[in-house]
This record gives structure tokens, sequence and C-alpha cells, in this order.
């Protein structure tokens, strides 16, 4: 896939820099403030239609939308930027996908959150050879007592 997140790469760089000049894209820029951070969250969208060709296109039955999020965030005195590649069987909507991939970070972040507070795996220094699987399973069966 690596092949693809390079072209869907090149794409949005390219029709950036020309400020999406006849490609049909849909941005939507949020701006979160909160825990010492500010996160800048640009989400572009682009129909599947305006790319040439994805790689093994033909094996995601329903794609509609190629995405693009860039991220910069500050955190105290640093700075980091992030870009994600993501693909979507809904239209090219940049507000609607990008509430739905925040969403999804904030569960993942909330589970964490949970896994660390109720099992402590911050703090676990179970990291080598089976331990880690092991453990998953244990944890697992344990909660859903």
């Amino acid at each position: 896939m690596l092949v693809g997140c390079l072209k869907e790469l090149t794409l949005f760089e390219t029709s950036l820099s020309l400020g999406f000049k006849g490609v049909d894209v849909n941005i939507n820029q949020r701006v979160e403030k909160g825990h010492h951070r500010i996160e800048n969250r640009q989400v572009y969208t682009v129909p599947v239609s305006q790319i040439s060709v994805l790689h093994e296109q033909d094996d995601w039955v329903g794609l509609k939308t190629v995405v693009m999020v860039v991220r910069s965030i500050q955190h105290w005195n640093k700075i980091t930027n992030e870009v994600q590649f993501y693909i979507s069987s809904l239209k090219s909507d940049a507000n609607k996908i990008g509430s739905a991939i925040r969403q999804h970070w904030g569960i993942e972040n909330s589970l964490h959150w949970t896994l660390d507070v109720t099992f402590h795996e911050d703090e676990s220094r179970i990291r080598s050879l089976h331990s880690p699987q092991n453990f998953a399973l244990l944890h697992f069966s344990n909660w859903q007592r």
C-alpha cells in the first residue's frame, strides 16, 4: 500500500502547490486547544474520480474518496507535524470525514486511558518474546468476566 500512499502524497502536494486548480477538493480546518496543546487540523478530501488510478483500486469496492489530514500540534514549546492518508466509501465531504476520523481517534485514546488505568499498561515492562500477547489474552479474558 506504500506505493498508493506515495501517489496520493504526490497528488496532494502538487494540487496544494497549485491551489487545487482544476481539482474537486473539499477542505475543512479546525483548531482545538486544551491540555497545554494547540492542534491545527486540515482535512482535504478528493473524489477518487479525480485521481488517475490508485494501487489495486479494483480491490476497494465502493471506494469514493481519498483523504489527507495535515496536523500541526504545538505542545508546550514543541511543534510536531503529521500527514495521514485515508480512503473512504463516503462521498467527498471534509467536514463529515474529518469528524469521523476525530471520533475514531477519540475512542482509541479513551480506550487506551481505560486500559492504562485498569491494567496499568503504561507501567508494564512485559515487552519481549510472547509475553505481550499472552498477557493481553489474560487481560481480555479477565475483563470479559
